[in-house]
């Protein structure tokens, strides 16, 4: 996959800050953020701006990070739920 089709197919990022603030940004490969925002005060704000920049629920692989969850939505897969503090096992 070269570096346009990454920026046209990025991985969004969800994460609650405390009990009332949200943000968002996109990456390319999982790690160049491409873009982001600033808080927002729900979530259905912070989705709503991101959908404005390109966002979509239902083509995007995303990652929302809240209540001690990290939670992965990937089209046409089953939703994720992993513990805030699990980490993926690295490659050998």
């Amino acid at each position: 996959m070269d570096s346009d089709e990454n920026d046209k197919n990025p991985r969004w990022e969800f994460d609650q800050h405390g009990n009332d603030t949200w943000t968002w940004r996109s990456l390319r490969d999982g790690h160049t953020v491409l873009r982001g925002a600033i808080s927002f005060s729900t979530w259905k704000a912070v989705t709503t701006d991101a959908a404005r920049c390109g966002f979509s629920e239902t083509m995007h692989h995303y990652v929302v990070r809240a209540a001690g969850r990290i939670t992965h939505f990937r089209p046409g897969e089953p939703v994720r739920n992993l513990p805030d503090c699990f980490v993926p096992p690295q490659p050998l």
